[in-house]
């Protein structure tokens, strides 16, 4: 088979991409997808922005974005979205030129498990009932609000707030695993697991999942996570996510509802998860084989081709680096006064 060559340029290295194909080997279809270098390709995906300067030939017109951050201002300046990119796909309703399609993120998932283990994978053993597992950043107001609001879940309901080692561990590997169980804890983590989300995850039949921006298409690896797992995610965020997954696969809450403690204490009691589970067992094949990043945008790159059938000319492209220190350096302006 002849494959279509994709060249993936992204500025984050965690997790690793390719465990979401089998074998590793990044291939989808007729779509041959590559992290490495190459001299030229057909397509050409930036995922967020490029944090080295790129020389290869593709043709123009195949030469895509993904935004994978939410709309906040700091995110948002046109001037950060270079002209060289014929299409861009975000979830920002505040672009409206044609080159924009509004899609969901198509973010990596956080789980420890690759892309065959996850498809042979039975349903695991449900020994507990209710998880959480989240950060405690506060850079944005979504984070802080979602702080806010599990810190009055924790008074009002039972759960397992959970802190899983490979992202604190992201960057700091001379700390012991006894002192950076015991810092986790000291910072209101209830239960630490060690390596990714499964192990936060698998054991349990429902997880709270709150995302830090709410608006439409904006679903994350927060909520595929919890499908990839077997776990009915307890939600907040997407606002046409009924659009993506069966209704009855997950429960979805407003921040502001007075009684969310109530609604929450009679689902976990119930057999909803069980009840379910076929729901669930359809949304967690939808991320497998739909809407991760690489069937996602495998059937993206087909349909461009069949809306193209005149043949496009490679041209030698630059694309340069957008992560200089001044680019920071206004990113952290905007953090402290926008």
């Amino acid at each position: 088979m002849k494959y279509k060559v994709a060249y993936i340029v992204k500025n984050w290295s965690y997790p690793d991409l390719l465990r979401q194909t089998s074998g590793n080997l990044g291939i989808w279809k007729n779509v041959r997808f590559t992290l490495k270098p190459v001299k030229e390709c057909d397509y050409l995906i930036v995922l967020n922005y490029s944090p080295l300067t790129i020389k290869v030939k593709c043709p123009p017109e195949n030469i895509w974005l993904v935004a994978q951050e939410p709309p906040y201002p700091i995110f948002r300046d046109i001037k950060f979205i270079p002209k060289i990119y014929s299409r861009v796909f975000t979830v920002d309703r505040a672009f409206k030129e044609e080159k924009y399609e509004y899609s969901q993120p198509a973010l990596p998932w956080h789980i420890n498990k690759s892309y065959d283990e996850l498809n042979s994978m039975p349903v695991p053993k449900k020994k507990f009932t209710l998880s959480c597992i989240t950060s405690l950043k506060k850079n944005v107001r979504g984070h802080v609000t979602r702080l806010e609001l599990l810190k009055k879940l924790k008074k009002n309901l039972r759960f397992d707030f959970i802190a899983t080692t490979d992202i604190y561990t992201i960057g700091n590997k001379s700390e012991s695993p006894n002192k950076l169980r015991e810092r986790l804890l000291k910072l209101g983590y209830t239960k630490i697991v060690r390596g990714g989300k499964w192990e936060g995850l698998s054991p349990y039949r429902y997880s709270i999942v709150i995302e830090n921006y709410h608006g439409l298409d904006n679903w994350t690896e927060k909520l595929a996570d919890c499908f990839l797992s077997y776990t009915m995610p307890i939600y907040s965020g997407c606002t046409n996510i009924s659009h993506y997954f069966p209704k009855d696969s997950l429960f979805t809450f407003d921040l502001d509802d007075p009684d969310i403690y109530k609604k929450i204490n009679r689902l976990i009691s119930s057999d909803h998860w069980l009840k379910n589970l076929n729901s669930i067992k359809k949304a967690r094949q939808l991320i497998l084989e739909k809407y991760q990043f690489f069937p996602y945008f495998a059937q993206k790159i087909n349909s461009a081709e069949k809306k193209n059938t005149v043949k496009k000319i490679k041209k030698e492209i630059v694309l340069y680096r957008e992560n200089k220190f001044s680019d920071h350096l206004l990113h952290k302006v905007r953090r402290l006064f926008g």
